[in-house]
């Protein structure tokens, strides 16, 4: 998240953690007694403070469940869906269709309000078109990009508005970041679009 700052912004910024390891953080908060010492990682809506991602979306999105179709590549019903903002590129669960060859989001619609599925192969993509792109360096010095916060970045050139990839990537989700990458030094950010 901090690819995004200005330059500026993070020359000023002191990390006092900053040469620490997780674990040995975590061994200070247990010492100190801090009830966050055993608590397991954050890999959700941190940010939230105790309201579900459905309640936050509605007060400050103005996004309420609204019930839709569940579409294949083709437009054929498959099933319904509670509202398409919960759902994602790449997810499997939560999808409600049983039985067959599992399915994955493909993509949603909000203005036709559907969610469309296919076969996980119908997820592999080796172009990553991305939005209000910010980079510290040239774009030339792009080597790599990591697309999933928990993943290995991966080979690829920044040419304006989109990525491409070395090899092709399953899901790239709209509205996750793309962080850039030359070498191992973190270059950049946009948003996939």
């Amino acid at each position: 998240m901090l690819a995004a700052l200005p330059r500026e912004s993070a020359r000023r910024m002191r990390f006092p953690l900053g040469e620490l390891t997780k674990p040995e953080v975590r061994d200070l908060a247990e010492r100190a007694g801090l009830p966050v010492a055993r608590r397991p990682d954050s890999q959700d809506l941190c940010f939230l403070a105790g309201t579900g991602r459905r309640e936050f979306l509605a007060r400050h999105g103005g996004l309420h469940q609204r019930s839709g179709r569940i579409v294949d590549g083709g437009g054929r019903t498959l099933g319904r869906h509670r509202g398409h903002a919960e759902y994602t590129v790449g997810q499997r669960r939560g999808l409600g269709l049983g039985g067959g060859e599992p399915l994955y989001v493909l993509g949603t619609d909000a203005a036709a309000n559907t969610v469309t599925v296919g076969p996980r192969d119908a997820l592999a993509t080796a172009t990553v078109h991305v939005r209000d792109v910010r980079l510290h360096r040239d774009e030339a010095a792009v080597d790599a990009v990591k697309l999933r916060y928990r993943s290995r970045p991966l080979a690829g050139r920044l040419r304006g508005d989109r990525i491409e990839l070395a090899e092709p990537v399953l899901g790239a989700a709209p509205g996750q970041a793309a962080v850039f990458y030359a070498g191992d030094v973190v270059v950049g950010v946009a948003t996939i679009a």
